[in-house]
């Protein structure tokens, strides 16, 4: 690779291009081709720090899954942990609903086909009773009463109806 990089520049050619090619550095290329300068910081490295300040900032978070299924449990358990969340498992809405109701979340993780309560249920009773809490006693929400807690939906379901369902 090297004596190919020697005989390119022996050529006068303005630039080399290691394959896999990616975007950024096709840019940079391009731009270093035509005299002009690259950013000191490649915007894939840009990407990664802001990635990385991301993962800072929600280390510590608390987050509620519910979820039925013990392997999603595991896997979804191992990814947040790994990013520094506190998790705890509810195994179907009804729990989830129960553990919303007596602990503070920065989010709820709810899967939407659970028995006893699916999430669409769980959700509205969750939305329904934190209502009720900023109507009622307001400082016992997460934050003052400001914002409901932020529920995302997990769901094997990619039809646009189902989409829409969730949102």
């Amino acid at each position: 690779r090297e004596e190919i990089m020697k005989q390119a520049e022996d050529l006068g050619l303005e630039g080399f291009l290691l394959k896999p090619i990616t975007p950024s550095t096709l840019f940079e290329n391009i731009m270093q081709a035509f005299g002009e300068a690259t950013p000191q910081i490649s915007r894939v490295a840009q990407s990664k720090e802001q990635e990385a300040k991301a993962w800072e900032n929600i280390q510590g978070a608390r987050v509620l899954l519910v979820e039925d299924n013990e392997i999603n449990q595991q896997v979804a358990m191992e990814i947040l942990q790994g990013a520094g969340i506190t998790v705890t498992i509810a195994n179907n809405g009804q729990e989830g609903v129960d553990a919303a109701k007596k602990n503070q979340y920065e989010a709820i993780l709810m899967d939407i086909q659970m028995p006893v309560m699916d999430g669409y249920e769980a959700t509205k009773t969750i939305r329904n009773w934190e209502g009720g809490l900023r109507r009622s006693q307001p400082s016992r929400m997460r934050n003052e009463g400001k914002d409901p807690i932020p529920i995302i939906a997990m769901t094997a379901h990619a039809m646009t109806g189902d989409k829409q369902k969730s949102l």
